[in-house]
């Protein structure tokens, strides 16, 4: 493993917006209606008060640079949970 390369795995749950899919709805289906809860496996590259930057695949060159790719940027207020692997 590269020196560089100093981030550990972890799962992201997280809330995601679940629109319906425009037909009529009774009102038990509005009541019901949730946002869906999604889970990410993934490496954390930075977080701050207002957001967590992650990526999920990576490339370690021989010069030692890396390169980082499948980047999201999830605003703290969807964030559910965080578990580290």
């Amino acid at each position: 493993m590269n020196d560089k390369f100093r981030f550990d795995p972890v799962k992201i749950e997280w809330f995601d917006i679940n629109a319906s899919d425009g037909g009529w709805q009774t009102e038990d289906e509005i009541k019901n209606h949730e946002p869906a809860i999604c889970y990410d496996v993934c490496y954390i590259y930075h977080e701050d008060a207002d957001k967590v930057i992650t990526f999920s695949s990576y490339n370690l060159h021989s010069d030692g640079s890396i390169d980082y790719g499948f980047l999201t940027a999830f605003p703290r207020g969807c964030i559910r949970k965080i578990t580290k692997l």
